[in-house]
Protein backbone atom coordinates (compact mmCIF):
# COMPACT_ATOMS: atom_id res chain seq x y z
CA UNK A 1 0.00 0.00 0.00
CA UNK A 2 2.38 2.70 -1.04
CA UNK A 3 -0.04 4.73 -2.39
CA UNK A 4 -1.52 5.20 0.99
CA UNK A 5 1.59 5.68 2.59
CA UNK A 6 2.01 8.48 0.01
CA UNK A 7 -0.65 9.92 1.11
CA UNK A 8 0.11 10.27 4.19
CA UNK A 9 3.28 11.88 4.03
CA UNK A 10 2.10 14.26 1.70
CA UNK A 11 -0.81 15.56 3.50
CA UNK A 12 0.78 15.00 6.96
CA UNK A 13 3.87 17.40 5.47
CA UNK A 14 1.20 20.23 4.30
CA UNK A 15 -0.13 20.20 8.19
CA UNK A 16 3.75 20.36 9.33
CA UNK A 17 4.30 23.65 7.40
CA UNK A 18 0.78 25.00 8.63
CA UNK A 19 2.11 24.59 12.23
CA UNK A 20 5.55 25.49 11.14
CA UNK A 21 4.53 28.92 10.13
CA UNK A 22 2.05 29.71 12.70
CA UNK A 23 4.89 30.72 15.29
CA UNK A 24 6.51 32.54 12.47
CA UNK A 25 4.31 34.89 10.66
CA UNK A 26 7.22 37.66 9.08
CA UNK A 27 8.63 34.70 7.57
CA UNK A 28 5.06 33.19 5.82
CA UNK A 29 4.62 36.79 4.52
CA UNK A 30 7.94 36.64 3.08
CA UNK A 31 8.02 33.01 1.60
CA UNK A 32 4.30 32.86 0.40
CA UNK A 33 3.44 36.40 -0.60
CA UNK A 34 4.85 38.77 -3.37
CA UNK A 35 6.91 41.86 -2.67
CA UNK A 36 3.65 43.64 -3.74
CA UNK A 37 1.56 42.45 -1.18
CA UNK A 38 3.98 42.50 1.87
CA UNK A 39 2.32 45.74 2.88
CA UNK A 40 -1.25 44.68 3.01
CA UNK A 41 -0.18 41.68 5.34
CA UNK A 42 0.94 43.70 7.97
CA UNK A 43 -2.89 42.83 9.39
CA UNK A 44 -2.09 39.22 9.75
CA UNK A 45 0.90 39.83 11.89
CA UNK A 46 -0.21 41.95 14.12
CA UNK A 47 -3.29 39.54 14.16
CA UNK A 48 -3.58 37.85 18.17
CA UNK A 49 -5.43 34.80 17.04
CA UNK A 50 -3.44 34.13 13.90
CA UNK A 51 -1.08 31.86 15.74
CA UNK A 52 -4.28 29.61 17.37
CA UNK A 53 -6.08 29.67 14.59
CA UNK A 54 -2.91 28.17 12.22
CA UNK A 55 -2.53 25.49 15.01
CA UNK A 56 -6.66 24.73 14.44
CA UNK A 57 -5.94 24.97 11.00
CA UNK A 58 -2.98 22.28 11.19
CA UNK A 59 -4.59 20.04 13.49
CA UNK A 60 -7.71 19.91 10.96
CA UNK A 61 -4.75 19.22 8.14
CA UNK A 62 -3.58 16.56 10.22
CA UNK A 63 -6.74 14.94 10.72
CA UNK A 64 -7.63 15.07 7.10
CA UNK A 65 -4.63 13.16 6.53
CA UNK A 66 -5.38 10.28 8.68
CA UNK A 67 -9.13 9.83 6.98
CA UNK A 68 -8.06 10.27 3.40
CA UNK A 69 -5.06 7.57 4.34
CA UNK A 70 -7.22 5.42 5.62
CA UNK A 71 -10.10 6.04 2.71
CA UNK A 72 -7.00 5.27 0.56
CA UNK A 73 -6.00 2.33 2.31
CA UNK A 74 -9.24 0.57 2.15
CA UNK A 75 -10.13 1.24 -1.58
CA UNK A 76 -6.75 -0.33 -2.86
CA UNK A 77 -7.88 -2.84 -0.37
CA UNK A 78 -11.31 -3.64 -2.04
CA UNK A 79 -10.07 -3.04 -5.15
CA UNK A 80 -7.35 -5.97 -4.43
CA UNK A 81 -10.12 -8.51 -2.98
CA UNK A 82 -12.58 -7.70 -6.26
CA UNK A 83 -8.73 -8.65 -8.60
CA UNK A 84 -8.96 -11.83 -6.53
CA UNK A 85 -12.50 -12.84 -7.73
Amino acid sequence: MPEAAFTFCAFSSVAALTRFFATRRKLMVRVFLPAHEVFKARIILRDPTFERAMRRMAKLQFAMAIVLTIGVAAWQYFEWQLALN
